[in-house]
């Protein structure tokens, strides 16, 4: 089973506003989800606090989204608080950069293909 979490890092002042966005286009579904979050990435040098209402609205109507209920959402406590909780997660078990892929309590910090697949390794020989 493979879960994303979101961990929005402070380096960002917008981060969080983003996983709410991203987690809004979700609702919408996961390939929506995708997209949107490929948006972001690609364009995070141009996201700033103060555009990043009106740039993540422009995302989700460039991807399809309904934008009435990507607006709506946006200001869900529900979704404010799932992102809180997921990064208290991360927090507890002392994940504090992203990527982080957590392989049964495996912390493989980065994007790190080799650390990921030896620890899959070493899990498969272990219960075996």
């Amino acid at each position: 089973k493979i879960s994303y979490k979101q961990l929005p890092l402070q380096i960002h002042d917008w981060a969080m506003k983003a996983s709410i966005a991203s987690l809004c286009a979700y609702e919408q579904g996961n390939d929506k989800f995708w997209a949107f979050h490929d948006e972001i990435f690609d364009n995070q040098s141009k996201i700033n606090l103060a555009n990043a209402d009106e740039t993540f609205t422009g995302y989700a109507k460039k991807i399809g989204l309904n934008t009435k209920k990507f607006k709506q959402c946006l200001g869900s406590k529900e979704i404010a608080a799932k992102v809180n909780q997921e990064m208290k997660e991360a927090q507890a078990i002392g994940v504090s950069s992203t990527p982080t892929f957590v392989i049964e309590g495996m912390i493989v910090p980065g994007a790190n293909p080799d650390g990921v697949k030896s620890a899959i390794a070493l899990k498969l020989s272990q219960d075996s």
